[in-house]
């Protein structure tokens, strides 16, 4: 097996590898392996950038999906379904 075999992934192994990080889950050899693949990959390193904006913007919006709404606001919604 030549060495390059070891450590080199497909774009679907590498966009599964980009998911697992945004948990925070990677091993030191996973580490790697994304890394030499976006170093090549243009079309992965878009994927990744697109990953990171997602996560970043469903954070925010679980941060508040508590929020309640005045009860004015609820009114003046009422009154806009009613039209």
């Amino acid at each position: 097996m030549k060495w390059y075999r070891a450590i080199w992934l497909s774009c679907e192994q590498a966009t599964f590898l980009m998911s697992k990080k945004e948990e925070g889950k990677l091993v030191f050899k996973e580490k790697i392996q994304l890394r030499l693949h976006l170093r090549i990959c243009d079309f992965c390193t878009r994927f990744q950038r697109q990953v990171r904006f997602f996560t970043r913007h469903a954070a925010q919006v679980h941060e508040h999906s508590g929020a309640l709404l005045r009860e004015e606001k609820k009114e003046e919604i009422r009154g806009m379904m009613r039209e």
